[in-house]
C-alpha cells in the first residue's frame, strides 16, 4: 500500500462495493523495519511520495485519493485497536494515512 503496487491496488478494488471507502494507516520504523523498506525500495515517509506519486498510482488503479496525511502516533487511538495501541508506542515510528474511495463509473 506505502508503494502503491497497481496490481495489488487493483485486486483490492476488485473487492470493493460501488463507492466504498479505503482507509490505509503504514506505520514505519527506519531502524526497525530497515531490511522491509531496502527490499521494497522505500524511502523514509516524505511529503512528496504523499501528495504526488501515491495518489497517482491509486488513481491508475481505479481509487480517487481523498487524502494523504502524516500522523502522530496519538492519532492512531481513534482506530480504538489493539493493533493501533500497539503502534503509537513506537517512537521512531512515521505514520501515514491514505482515504480514498472507489472512482465512480463515467
Amino acid at each position: 500500500m506505502a508503494v502503491g503496487d497497481e496490481t495489488v491496488l487493483r485486486n483490492l478494488k476488485q473487492l470493493c462495493a460501488r463507492d466504498a471507502q479505503l482507509f490505509v494507516v503504514i506505520g514505519i520504523d527506519v531502524e526497525k523495519d530497515r531490511s522491509a523498506l531496502d527490499r521494497l525500495a522505500l524511502t523514509p515517509l516524505k511529503r512528496e511520495h504523499l501528495s504526488a506519486v501515491l495518489p497517482t498510482k491509486y488513481a491508475r488503479a481505479g481509487f480517487e485519493t481523498i487524502k494523504t496525511e502524516l500522523v502522530t502516533g496519538a492519532a492512531l487511538a481513534e482506530l480504538k485497536t489493539s493493533w493501533a495501541r500497539r503502534l503509537k508506542t513506537g517512537h521512531n515510528r512515521s505514520y501515514i494515512r491514505i482515504v480514498a474511495r472507489v472512482k465512480s463509473k463515467q
